[in-house]
């Protein structure tokens, strides 16, 4: 669904821990070339549109590359350390 919003190239949707509802979804956007300025607010309001509550990413991170595994696959994992990282500092 997020890959619908235009300007975005690729995405990833990870859980963080939540202390009131256990887990949330952020979603890390990888923007194309040519992206307008606020893809963030355009991914939120997509996703506050079209998702039920519960399922809408509390957090759009608009970063410039997204990790790979050695197959080239999105590491997830590796986005969950880097949120597991932050919340330990």
């Amino acid at each position: 669904m997020i890959l619908t919003v235009p300007g975005v190239h690729e995405c990833a949707v990870v859980a963080k821990r939540h202390l009131m509802l256990d887990q949330v979804p952020i979603a890390f956007v990888l923007p194309t070339a040519d992206c307008a300025p606020a893809l963030g607010a355009r991914v939120l309001a997509a996703c506050t549109a079209q998702l039920a509550d519960f399922k809408h990413p509390r957090e759009i991170r608009v970063v410039d590359a997204l990790p790979r595994s050695t197959l080239e696959k999105i590491a997830k994992a590796e986005l969950r350390r880097r949120l597991a990282d932050e919340a330990a500092t």
